[in-house]
């Protein structure tokens, strides 16, 4: 007995011990450092990141240790790790890991024909662009950027316009010209620290399963649409990363199942990020801030990010602040996107924009003061919440709050998109088929939609400067009227046509066509429970663009009556903060923004939220 318990102890072991090589595959660790490490074999480390991923292999680990890395690095499909064992990119501990598209100009020679501060260098890149390439971003979508000791320059693009804090890119001289902002002669321009981007794109990740964690980016000079970063593939982790200074957006994704969570996307020329074909995207945590330095058309593409085609978004806990456009903003084709418990702060257009989608549910979020500095009011611009030609939105608990535009606003015009997985053609939908101007590109079906099935409840809405609800509809058959209602409403919007009751009578549009004679009663919006409150010379609720006579409502049981029983249960009232300017939130216990169930669920960064005595 004895000796057969000792034989089969010795046969368990020796079967343990096969099962690391036949079921684990061992991970192995590689090192980047600019400067040797004693503590770590030489044949695990490497100066370059490239070098270390170039040897890693699936499910290996690459700590990188602090140090500027002016490289661009590709991660191809052939990396990909899986689910439970990604590749890993991961910065050492309290390490500042910055990949960088710019480097260092320190060959320059003085320019005295053409001013005593003017030196210059050789200059061999060529960047794609302008893009777009109209008139408006001639000058906007170049890709060229230039930093003394950290701070941008302003590029000029004629050599004669050269002033403190400039420079210029000669392209067929092959030269770049600068004159910095302290008027340093060019004999010491040589012990400044100037740094001009030359790379495009610093890191391209193709693969599947893979983590980065701690890395900084900064300096790319990519053109609009094109991420300093791009991310592909599936299964992507990204954590305390920062995407900043790019001249176009800080990172671009691409692919399925990406987690990106406290992350920071600041300063860049265009948006802080974008994102298409995302399914299943996860922002957690994250700040997009300050975006859109270069000035690109904000009706085009560029504030705080812009994403489109995508389904099961979801944004949590992040913060969209002080974007020089849109704070988050979802274009064409996406559904079942999910935005919760976030901040919308200070954007210059509006805090968050819903364009030709479908099933949004957006709640338990804090929106304020975006739009004031909006150019213009038309078209909703700086509000809270704009909605526009979307399906299946729900809006609720949402605090709105001191919005330039309207605290929500819709927008109707006649707008198609593409639809996922959706090629052909369907009655309900009634498709549009159009041929892209590139004949190389295959044909695709675009479908009509326009604002109906919404749900919005709950939410306060005060303060909000051209109107706490604005509905911008802008289309003939008056769909945002009760049918009972069209004719007089038709008549007065749009008194230099003849209508006749085929505008005003809702059928079946055929294949191709766009269906009309819409009305209220089939659109199926739901506003109820709502909480407004206002200061003198606000309005309340206008239904109509400005200029087809629009009808502003200045009392809520009107509302009602008018519009098929649209805010119903909702009431206007007072609304308090502790302290709205220190973004201390909380409003009095007894509040009826409280019972009415109208306040924010749980927590949003950088704000306090709750309910306090009276006497506090």
């Amino acid at each position: 007995m004895k000796h057969r318990n000792y034989a089969l102890s010795f046969l368990f072991l020796l079967y343990a011990s096969t099962i690391p090589s036949l079921c684990i595959a061992e991970e192995t660790r590689w090192t980047v450092s600019p400067k040797p490490l004693a503590s770590v074999p030489a044949e695990s480390q490497f100066k370059t990141i490239s070098e270390a991923v170039d040897k890693a292999e699936p499910g290996d680990t690459v700590v990188i240790h602090s140090g500027v890395y002016r490289e661009q690095v590709v991660i191809p499909a052939s990396k990909s790790g899986t689910k439970d064992r990604p590749l890993r990119l991961l910065a050492a501990p309290t390490a500042e890991v910055i990949l960088c598209g710019s480097d260092v100009l320190t060959d320059w020679k003085a320019e005295p024909e053409l001013g005593k501060y003017i030196a210059s260098t050789e200059w061999p890149y060529r960047f794609a662009g302008p893009h777009p390439n109209d008139e408006e971003h001639q000058a906007i979508g170049r890709a060229e950027q230039v930093f003394v000791d950290q701070y941008p320059m302003r590029q000029v693009f004629d050599v004669r316009q050269l002033a403190h804090g400039t420079f210029y890119v000669d392209l067929e001289q092959k030269r770049l010209y600068l004159r910095d902002a302290k008027n340093t002669e060019p004999e010491q321009i040589s012990g400044l620290y100037v740094e001009a981007s030359t790379r495009s794109k610093v890191l391209q990740v193709d693969a599947a399963h893979v983590h980065i964690k701690g890395l900084r980016f900064r300096h790319c000079a990519n053109i609009a649409q094109n991420g300093m970063a791009d991310f592909r593939g599936t299964g992507l982790l990204l954590e305390d990363c920062v995407f900043e200074y790019a001249n176009g957006p800080g990172a671009g994704f691409r692919g399925t199942d990406f987690v990106v969570r406290r992350c920071q996307f600041l300063n860049n020329g265009q948006m802080g990020f974008g994102a298409s074909y995302a399914h299943g995207f996860r922002l957690e945590e994250c700040l997009v801030a300050g975006n859109n330095t270069k000035n690109f058309s904000r009706g085009w593409e560029a504030g705080g990010n812009k994403i489109v085609l995508s389904r099961n978004v979801v944004i949590d806990h992040c913060v969209f602040r002080d974007n020089r456009g849109i704070g988050m903003w979802f274009d064409i084709g996406n559904e079942n996107c999910e935005i919760k418990n976030c901040l919308f702060l200070h954007n210059e257009d509006h805090g968050l924009f819903y364009e030709i989608g479908y099933t949004m549910y957006a709640h338990d979020n804090v929106i304020i003061g975006n739009g004031a500095k909006s150019p213009d009011r038309y078209w909703g611009r700086g509000s809270g919440i704009m909605i526009s030609d979307s399906m299946g939105c729900v809006v609720e608990r949402n605090l709105i709050v001191g919005n330039g535009g309207a605290g929500l606003a819709y927008r109707d015009q006649r707008r198609t998109t593409p639809r996922l997985d959706r090629p052909e053609t369907s009655p309900d939908d009634n498709p549009v088929h159009w041929l892209p101007a590139d004949p190389s590109n295959p044909r695709r079906t675009e479908y009509w939609i326009w604002n109906r099935e919404h749900i919005i409840r709950n939410n306060i809405f005060a303060d909000n400067e051209t109107a706490q609800v604005y509905g911008w509809f802008d289309v003939l058959d008056v769909r945002h009227w009760p049918h009972s209602k069209q004719k007089e409403m038709g008549q007065r919007q749009y008194e230099h046509l003849l209508l006749d009751d085929a505008i005003t009578t809702p059928y079946l549009a055929k294949d191709g066509e766009e269906p009309v004679g819409r009305c209220l009663e089939n659109l199926e919006m739901l506003h109820e429970n709502n909480c407004f409150a206002r200061v003198e010379g606000q309005k309340l609720f206008v239904w109509g663009v400005p200029w087809r006579k629009p009808v502003d409502f200045d009392d809520l049981g009107k509302v009602s009556d008018d519009l098929l029983g649209l805010e119903k249960g909702s009431l206007e009232t007072q609304l308090s903060f502790a302290d709205y300017h220190a973004f201390d939130l909380r409003i009095p216990a007894d509040s009826e923004a409280v019972t009415m169930e109208c306040y924010p669920r749980g927590s949003v960064p950088f704000v306090r939220l709750g309910t306090m005595e009276r006497s506090e």
